[in-house]
């Protein structure tokens, strides 16, 4: 199959699978951070980590998705799901680019509005056979919903809304899970058709939505602060962080990450 001048082939097995949840055990050994929306900006990450003294042998990172497009290295990001210390949410950049690699008119429109030059070009040079096995490397160990214990509370990761009961993570269909990645209404200004907590989840890390600071709603925050804007940040909080969230105020978590120094647990 030809789109545009390139070649993608209709057989290989595309798209790949997808996982809908991932539930990890509880981290006996050291601390959980939680990420926003990557969006390439892996060396920030990396330096983020670094004046935490992030120990990749007993630390671990959670993303909610969008690893790729709009920064400075998206291959390179999309690359840390390899680390063994590393999980992260599907985004809808990650579906974006799945769908472009199918050859799909509207998956490559959506790719190239959207930030996402650096899959084009690898698409023209390296081939699209190259950029499949990228993401098929990064997608086998990826999940729509990510269950994270801490102590005796529960955190939720995932990209756009959450379900209503984090219960039911594991039955919702694959056509429901993309939906839900896209959807963004809960804090977006005056929203208020989706206020409610989730259920058999302590607090759920979303994102999706860049904001200036950490939001929460209910007992869902968003953790995506921009990264690729031109006054964003890339946030890098603990899960107690997020519980605090939650629990402080209910409607809007006022306070801005980036001037916050992330506390190490003791537990």
């Amino acid at each position: 199959m030809s789109v545009s001048g390139r070649e993608f082939p209709v057989s290989g097995g595309w798209p790949p699978p997808l996982r809908r949840h991932l539930s990890l055990p509880p981290n006996q050994r050291g601390r959980d951070f939680f990420v926003g929306d990557l969006h390439g900006y892996r060396s920030e990450l990396e330096r983020q980590l670094r004046a935490q003294d992030f120990d990749a042998a007993a630390d671990r990172v959670i993303a909610v998705g969008d690893l790729v497009d709009r920064g400075p290295d998206s291959f390179a990001s999309l690359a840390l799901v390899q680390q063994p210390w590393f999980f992260s949410a599907l985004g809808n950049h990650e579906l974006m680019w799945i769908e472009a690699l199918a050859g799909d008119d509207m998956g490559l429109m959506n790719v190239a509005v959207n930030g996402g030059d650096q899959l084009l070009a690898a698409m023209a040079e390296r081939g699209v056979s190259w950029a499949r096995a990228q993401l098929r490397a990064a997608v086998d160990n990826m999940a729509f919903a990510i269950s994270v214990p801490l102590g005796p509370w529960l955190i939720g990761v995932t990209h756009g809304e959450p379900p209503p009961d984090w219960g039911s993570v594991d039955e919702l269909t694959l056509d429901d899970w993309q939906q839900q990645v896209w959807v963004r209404e809960r804090f977006l200004p005056r929203a208020a058709a989706l206020r409610h907590a989730v259920a058999h989840v302590d607090a759920v890390a979303v994102g999706h939505t860049p904001g200036r600071e950490l939001r929460a709603v209910a007992n869902v925050v968003c953790i995506d602060t921009g990264v690729f804007l031109a006054r964003g940040h890339l946030s890098v909080v603990e899960g107690d962080e997020l519980l605090a969230c939650c629990r402080g105020a209910q409607s809007n978590c006022q306070r801005n990450p980036s001037s916050y120094s992330v506390r190490s647990r003791s537990s």
